[in-house]
């Protein structure tokens, strides 16, 4: 295989450094295509290997930028669906009322749940005291008949 180069080790590393400090820079521009295909071969360099590892950093400078960006476009969709503060006063001053209807047992357990239940908790909480209402009331219905 005559277009593999040899593996590299630290001499040519040190053999590449000293010419890179002692010889004159390269004007690339200067230089025909078959020129710099000669010096990249002098030291040992394969292009392709290059282009790849350049083609990959790039893919993971973009991957990395969409992501970014998705994870951007969620966090505002996610704000523009949050319930605002009024609304979140409103169910909570419903849930009070709620509670202070119910009998003084099952209103100590609801209360404890209504101080600790986070904004995104009290609609599920609300709705299970309408539920739990619903249910009492059709209970009384159904006994008084």
């Amino acid at each position: 295989m005559p277009d593999q180069p040899s593996p590299r080790n630290s001499a040519h590393v040190l053999r590449d450094l000293h010419s890179y400090i002692a010889e004159p820079v390269l004007n690339i521009d200067a230089l025909s295509e078959q020129q710099i295909e000669v010096e990249l071969k002098r030291r040992s360099i394969s292009p392709q290997a290059s282009f790849r590892a350049i083609h990959e950093l790039l893919d993971d400078h973009i991957a990395a930028s969409e992501l970014a960006a998705a994870r951007q476009n969620r966090l505002a969709r996610l704000e523009a669906v949050k319930p605002s503060g009024s609304i979140l006063a409103g169910v909570r001053e419903k849930i009070h009322k709620l509670i202070q209807s119910l009998s003084p047992q099952v209103a100590g357990a609801y209360w404890s749940k209504f101080e600790s239940a986070s904004d995104e908790e009290l609609q599920s909480l609300y709705d299970d005291l309408i539920e739990l209402g619903s249910h009492s009331d059709n209970t009384e219905s159904n006994g008084k008949s």
